[in-house]
């Protein structure tokens, strides 16, 4: 399984938010808040992935352009990992 944490900055540092699951060829959300499960199914942008949008339904590329689209200093994706 690949997947991609997010940490959200706050007064007491970096929390974790949730993650996003690459489980059997599908996109799986675990842990993050609605809202913001809301905010990636409407797609982010990750040029150096794929010219336009990504979307959960793009799988893999999907995942692999989460860092690219959050790498800010409030909310944060990780490097795809993987856990066998």
């Amino acid at each position: 399984m690949k997947f991609v944490e997010f940490y959200e900055t706050t007064a007491e540092g970096q929390v974790l938010m949730g993650r996003v699951e690459f489980v059997n060829n599908k996109i799986q959300f675990s842990g993050l808040p609605d809202r913001f499960v809301k905010i990636l199914h409407e797609g982010i942008i990750a040029p150096p992935i794929k010219e336009g949008r990504l979307y959960p339904k793009d799988g893999l590329l999907f995942l692999e352009g989460l860092p690219y689209e959050f790498s800010g200093s409030y909310v944060r994706a990780s490097k795809v990992r993987e856990r066998k």
